[in-house]
């Protein structure tokens, strides 16, 4: 019923006391490299809109939603028949 997990028992390191301040790691992940200019080029090949307020591009085509013709007819109750299963269905006129 219990799986076997002895094979853990030896096998946790204790961890280190000291705290990880995040700041400081994403403040050396993003270092400037060339403090005269930058540049952002839009290519084309994401999912993001060229100008805030843009709606994002989309690969597919959207076409019209359409209402259905004819509405959905809701069951008045529930009939036995006569295989002894039972059926939702609108009385028949």
């Amino acid at each position: 019923m219990f799986r076997d997990i002895s094979f853990i028992q030896d096998s946790l390191n204790v961890l280190s006391q000291t705290a990880i301040d995040p700041q400081t790691l994403i403040a050396n992940s993003c270092i400037v490299r060339d403090r005269v200019s930058g540049s952002f080029f839009v290519t084309g090949a994401g999912g993001l809109p060229i100008r805030p307020g843009d709606p994002a591009p989309s690969p597919y085509p959207t076409g019209e939603i359409q209402s259905p013709q004819n509405p959905i007819m809701e069951p008045q109750g529930i009939y036995k028949l006569p295989n002894g299963q039972y059926l939702m269905s609108r009385e028949c006129r």
